[in-house]
């Protein structure tokens, strides 16, 4: 009879379901067109319905994702390109971050650290939700650095925009004994003292006003027997052979009193023969001892860390100025965005479990940089990136839950880049811009340019400036008139056609756009002047989309129910309205349902 009893009484209550989960994951650069034609070899993206998402002008990554940041358009966020004009000056600047170095008191403690701030207007849908209640975690959102506070249950690690230890992009390195060059773009070349068979030199750190630049020597013995190499770094010794990559190691650069700015590097082995170079990829920010904070909360990334084994923090964590430069080869790169990948999806597919309802984002950018680098190609190798996406997408699938929502998206899409223009060359030669004696050659950045006789100077993908406001329309005629082989590669809009808001007057005067396979070159992208008017790309960069027009340049979007059409704009007051979130009123993208309207 106990028995009957026990088995006929009242039952357990069912555990209360789990919460609903938004979850949007970004792939940097994924062009829609590209997605249809290999529709076959991604059975996931395949399986749903495929919207192009329309983009910002310019269908750039600093611009578009601002915008899917703050539900707002260029000309009020005041992002409109990679690098802008600094305020009262006429040479460039980092357009999304400003950094400051650390600072040492005269007793030499460190009196303040290194920090960074955003210079976008607007604050992040993400931030509206954590304040509102909203579980959020944000993983690598491009231009998000520096992370914000997002309350006690939020988690974020910063993406683009996040530095290296010096304060860059990116910098990596190369200890060389058989080159002379001391500087490539976006790498630092060093010079390695050789000794018999052991090689000396010294790797470059963070800058601390007052104090100089830091260094840390480091020897190096070859063996040329076995193609290999032994150094000692911080009483632990390693030997790698030729080709080989090490696991992350922890370089520790003394500064002050007893004060060290840690970093995370990989060193490969290029050649160890008849001469020695070493690859040392930039310096990541330490998730154990933060030289800059990149994650909210600060210990978060230690966290990480540990569970997961270490992980590179820079923001452009894809190093395409080293296969530009010839430091590495395309076979690197290529296996560096692997893994790079395959480990941000673990990590994300672990930090996904752990979220217990709420906003959960990750961004993946190898799709970008791949096409960037291996355009030029038979587009194999984007392809090869595209699967892996929608095999990650499937995986991810497989970790929903029944009630979650499942959002995925890309920025904008993608061109070749074949042919460039030496945007102030063009204007030179028009008389628009002067240089110093008449040269035919010069830059920004060297003072060259002669401001009193010069009208109009470009910089960045696609900006012109005026010198002189009443130049607007000689500027137009003279770079829509400049044609090569039958083809006019540049059409002019005016800031005011493109753009309107209440940052509209720190955007360029005039905005350039470009014929498929053209763009603005790389020297001018700084302020170069170079001799000719234009010249085949160089490099291994061979894909671009900044500068094409935006109609031409859609990302995608996939959100189960949703129709187009769909900006970018739209995307952050859509998933805070799915949040049950306000949506600020300041927003200029509008709320998209699940049955298409606005």
């Amino acid at each position: 009879m106990l028995l009957f009893a026990l088995s006929c009484g009242p039952s357990e209550p069912p555990p209360p379901p789990e919460p609903a989960r938004l979850v949007v994951l970004g792939f940097d650069g994924v062009d829609p067109d590209l997605v249809e034609r290999w529709s076959d070899d991604l059975p996931w993206l395949a399986s749903k319905t495929v919207l192009e998402l329309q983009t910002t002008t310019p269908p750039q990554s600093p611009v578009a994702w601002t915008t899917f940041a703050t539900g707002t358009l260029p000309g009020d966020h005041g992002i409109f390109d990679f690098v802008e004009r600094q305020k009262g000056s006429v040479f460039p600047q980092v357009s999304t971050n400003s950094y400051r170095p650390a600072r040492l008191g005269a007793d030499g403690q460190l009196a303040a650290v290194a920090s960074g701030s955003s210079l976008r207007h607007g604050e992040t849908f993400w931030k509206t939700a954590a304040d509102a209640g909203v579980p959020v975690t944000a993983l690598w959102v491009p231009y998000s650095f520096p992370p914000e506070d997002l309350g006690p249950n939020g988690r974020m690690v910063s993406g683009l925009g996040t530095p290296d230890l010096r304060l860059t992009n990116g910098s990596s390195s190369l200890f060389t004994s058989k080159r002379a060059d001391t500087r490539v773009s976006g790498a630092e070349l060093v010079p390695l003292e050789r000794l018999g068979d052991r090689y000396r030199g010294v790797l470059v750190g963070p800058t601390v006003p007052g104090h100089g630049t830091s260094g840390l020597g480091l020897d190096f013995q070859v063996d040329r027997g076995t193609r290999s190499v032994s150094f000692t770094l911080h009483a632990e010794d390693h030997v790698l052979g030729e080709g080989e990559v090490s696991d992350w190691l922890t370089v520790r650069f003394p500064l002050g009193t007893e004060i060290d700015a840690w970093a995370q590097v990989r060193i490969e082995v290029v050649e160890a023969f008849n001469e020695l170079e070493l690859y040392i990829t930039p310096l990541s920010i330490h998730p154990n001892q933060p030289w800059l904070r990149f994650t909210s909360p600060g210990g978060y990334g230690a966290d990480l860390r540990m569970r997961h084994g270490a992980f590179p923090t820079v923001g452009w964590v894809h190093d395409t100025s080293a296969l530009q430069a010839g430091l590495i080869d395309e076979e690197r790169f290529l296996r560096q965005a692997d893994e790079t990948f395959d480990a941000r999806v673990a990590i994300a597919r672990e930090e996904l479990s752990r979220q217990d309802g709420g906003l959960f984002m990750a961004v993946f950018t190898a799709t970008d940089r791949v096409s960037h680098m291996t355009w030029g190609g038979d587009l194999a190798h984007v392809k090869a990136r595209y699967v892996e996406m929608d095999e990650a997408l499937a995986a991810f699938s497989s970790d929903l839950r029944p009630q979650d929502t499942l959002v995925v998206l890309s920025d904008h899409g993608f061109h070749g880049y074949e042919k460039t223009v030496h945007t102030n060359a063009v204007l030179r030669e028009a008389g628009l811009l002067v240089l110093d004696g008449g040269a035919i050659e010069g830059s920004l950045l060297s003072g060259s340019i002669d401001f009193s006789q010069t009208r109009a100077w470009s910089m960045g993908t696609g900006q012109v400036y005026l010198n002189d406001p009443t130049a607007a329309d000689e500027v137009r005629s003279a770079l829509e008139a400049f044609e090569v082989d039958g083809v006019h590669p540049i059409s002019v809009r005016a800031r005011d056609a493109v753009w309107s808001g209440g940052a509209v007057d720190e955007a360029p005067d005039l905005r350039l756009e470009f014929a498929p396979g053209w763009g603005s070159s790389r020297a001018t992208r700084l302020g170069g002047v170079a001799a000719p008017t234009w010249a085949p790309a160089e490099g291994a960069w061979s894909g671009d989309h900044a500068e094409a027009p935006a109609d031409e340049t859609a990302g995608m979007l996939v959100a189960d129910g949703l129709s187009g059409p769909v900006h970018i704009v739209d995307v952050a007051p859509t998933l805070l309205f799915l949040l049950g979130v306000p949506v600020p009123t300041h927003y200029t993208g509008t709320v998209v349902t699940n049955s298409g309207d606005r």
